[in-house]
């Protein structure tokens, strides 16, 4: 996928870059009401206006310098997908600015604190949160919850304003294709659906026995399916209820915000048993989570709630596990490796879950029985490929093929370095999944003292996983046809 880009094109692409780093800017601003509730001290309000201003500078000299010429140019799948890259990798160099100046961390562990909560992994260098200021453990969890999901924001905020567009950007972030009638009505209800489940997480959470502060960061971090920490250990220490509650979130942010929309409009909640992806996702958590159960010999209420959330957490990208990392680590190999399948799959298409989506899985395994039965009809023969009552295309199953092989590809590469810095593979490939597939389930590679290489590698495989491959294929044959 070559693109030929004229200095024209170039000029639209900035433009829309400036419109969102000038709105993007706002968020910076959010954190400076947890510096004033908690009283912290008078430069962490100057770090937040300063990268506020730098932000919305920088955008609006982009915006009003570089404008297209022609007015009437249209927005292309060459420009959503340049757009989307570009940007993504400029906000979060400044989203980790605070990381510096607040917490006095490295630049690299602050761009892989940034680039951990916009992609919605949830993996940490952080090794001691009791630490960390209230505004930074605040703006972690903030980055991931607008990071959930992604493209509707950019929707919302009226970059976006035609079906065309939205579908575009879509398209180029990995979400779904499928048709919108009314962009505005359905972007304003993906996020009355994305604020009231996580305003519900929030009052749970906190009858649950949770405080305030932390029931809103860990309800943002759940349903954008992040499992970002604000406690050290935080997790393993929560109850029965609040483990519930974390559970059915993650599941929420994990299905498709489609079908949300389609059973909130249609008040039924037959929408969901209407949808392949949603049920394949309840079948393999549950089935993870009997896995679990049988093989951690944990038989106790607790034990079955604590598998549950575990499978949960690695099926929908979540992240968050009921036990500590130095435990995790040490579980039995065949329990990893199934854990490792739940988080390649992921979650449903037009949901804040990674991995390659169980849309792409189920195909895959459509199209193993398509090449079986091939093998046994005469060379002549010829039959219909469908896949959810409709008629799949060679040109999508070849598609559909190379994401998959290219995904495994990038991640295996990145498993296979880690393990010449002495690590096993099976946990090499662990992370490596982890970070790809945004999850955020750490077997204790990923830390403060993680050699620099490969944990610029773990920074590639989040934002691999978060914009999916073919945009950034895209982007390097534009600049290797630009050459």
């Amino acid at each position: 996928m070559f693109f030929r880009v004229s200095k024209n094109d170039l000029k639209v692409i900035f433009n829309y870059i400036g419109q969102l780093l000038i709105w993007s800017s706002y968020a910076f601003l959010i954190p400076l009401i947890l510096v004033f509730i908690y009283n912290e001290p008078k430069q962490h309000v100057l770090v937040y206006l300063f990268c506020f201003l730098v932000t919305i500078i920088i955008g609006y000299l982009i915006k009003s310098k570089i404008n297209p010429e022609n007015k009437d140019i249209s927005f292309s799948i060459t420009h959503a997908t340049i757009v989307t890259v570009v940007f993504w990798i400029l906000f979060n160099l400044l989203a980790a600015i605070p990381f510096v100046f607040i917490e006095n961390m490295g630049g690299l562990d602050s761009v892989f604190e940034s680039v951990s909560a916009t992609t919605t992994t949830g993996l940490t260098t952080i090794t001691n949160l009791s630490g960390i200021s209230y505004s930074i453990l605040f703006w972690r969890s903030l980055l991931s919850w607008f990071g959930g999901l992604g493209v509707v924001l950019l929707a919302l905020l009226g970059v976006l304003t035609t079906i065309r567009e939205f579908s575009l950007l879509a398209k180029a972030e990995g979400h779904t294709e499928q048709s919108i009638p009314n962009i505005k009505k359905t972007v304003f209800s993906f996020w009355y659906i994305y604020i009231g489940a996580t305003a519900i997480g929030i009052v749970g959470l906190t009858l649950s026995g949770m405080g305030i502060f932390y029931s809103f960061n860990y309800a943002m971090s759940a349903i954008s399916t992040t499992g970002i920490e604000s406690i050290n250990n935080g997790v393993i220490n929560f109850g029965l209820v609040t483990h519930s509650i974390l559970a059915i979130l993650m599941i929420i942010g994990a299905t498709s915000f489609i079908t949300h929309y389609l059973a909130i409009k249609n008040k039924s909640l037959k929408e969901y048993f209407r949808d392949y992806e949603f049920i394949f996702l309840i079948s393999f958590i549950f089935l993870g989570s009997l896995l679990l159960a049988l093989k951690m010999n944990l038989f106790s209420l607790s034990g079955i709630i604590g598998s549950l959330v575990n499978s949960t957490a690695a099926q929908t990208g979540g992240g968050f596990i009921t036990t500590t990392v130095s435990n995790f680590a040490s579980w039995d190999e065949f329990v990893l490796i199934f854990l490792i399948v739940l988080m390649f799959i992921g979650g449903s298409t037009a949901s804040t879950s990674g991995g390659i989506k169980i849309h792409r899985f189920i195909m895959f395994l459509k199209t193993v029985g398509w090449k079986i039965k091939e093998i046994y009809l005469p060379k002549k023969a010829y039959f219909v490929k469908k896949f959810h009552s409709r008629i799949v295309s060679e040109d999508e199953i070849r598609d559909n093929l190379f994401f998959i092989g290219a995904y495994f590809f990038f991640a295996a590469i990145t498993a296979i370095i880690l393990t010449l810095y002495g690590f096993g593979y099976i946990h090499s490939l662990f992370e490596t999944l982890s970070a790809q597939s945004n999850v955020g389930i750490s077997v204790g590679i990923t830390s403060a003292t993680l050699p620099i290489f490969p944990k610029i590698l773990l920074i590639c495989n989040m934002i691999i996983g978060r914009l999916e491959i073919i945009p950034l294929f895209a982007l390097i044959g534009l600049f290797l046809k630009m050459r």
